[in-house]
């Protein structure tokens, strides 16, 4: 868009000396741009306003989101002579995938960017051991894909088997990545396997366990020798305790 000026010069006597047409372009929006299109809820994200010609005065730009999770300055000023000025997106911490829109405008002129916000969620849950005797502990560690944001992440367990019972829910405090809980199995008469699933900020991972049954490890004669005909008392061992019949 171009705007012009007239400007006309006369002399005392009304005649006139010239005529002065006086064209400026006006300022417009080349490109919104972001260092990154996706980002963590809680994170922040640089973003570049383009214009398409420098201006001969400090240029105000109105700054916009469609989103309350994805916040931005009122305006930001492109210095006279620049082309390019820069602020900061700031996230909040999110429950699930949300899509904001951010926007620079100058008037008639706008230019949008989209951004991707991801929850801070479970990437990995780890079990050690992976098997182990009915009765026992395991320690499982979940993982998350980024740091806890303010508030934590809220991390839910569920086991698909009754030998292995896992705690409903454990909370992972701001700025950690890992939290871990402990599971524990019940003696069982046969090799059993549970499948321990974890889930938060809407990703989930799972781990395998398997639960054995006790073997005997010893076993203890109360007289090594006897007469024939009479009896001892033989005491057996287990490596853990006995399922209940």
């Amino acid at each position: 868009m171009v705007r012009c000026v007239a400007a006309l010069r006369l002399f005392l006597f009304g005649l006139v000396t010239f005529a002065v047409l006086a064209c400026a372009s006006a300022q417009q929006i080349s490109r919104l741009t972001l260092a990154s299109n996706e980002t963590f809820g809680g994170s922040t994200v640089a973003a570049t306003v383009t214009l398409t010609s420098a201006p001969k005065t400090n240029l105000t730009v109105k700054l916009s989101s469609n989103k309350a999770f994805a916040t931005v300055p009122a305006s930001l000023t492109v210095l006279a002579g620049k082309t390019i000025a820069g602020f900061n997106v700031a996230t909040k911490a999110v429950t699930s995938v949300n899509l904001a829109t951010i926007t620079a405008s100058i008037n008639s002129s706008t230019a949008s960017a989209d951004l991707t916000v991801f929850a801070v969620g479970v990437s990995a849950i780890k079990l050690s051991p992976t098997a182990v005797i009915g009765s026992n502990t395991v320690a499982a560690t979940v993982t998350l894909t980024k740091a806890a944001p303010t508030g934590g992440v809220v991390v839910r367990f569920l086991s698909d088997n009754a030998a292995a019972t896992a705690p409903s829910s454990i909370s992972i405090n701001p700025g950690s990545t890992t939290g871990t809980v402990t599971i524990q199995t019940k003696a069982v008469a046969t090799i059993q396997s549970a499948t321990l699933t974890a889930t938060g900020g809407g990703k989930s991972a799972t781990a395998s366990l398997s639960v054995t049954p006790p073997v005997a490890v010893s076993l203890t004669l109360l007289s090594a020798s006897l007469t024939g005909g009479l009896s001892t008392t033989a005491t057996v061992k287990l490596s853990g305790p006995a399922p209940s019949v």
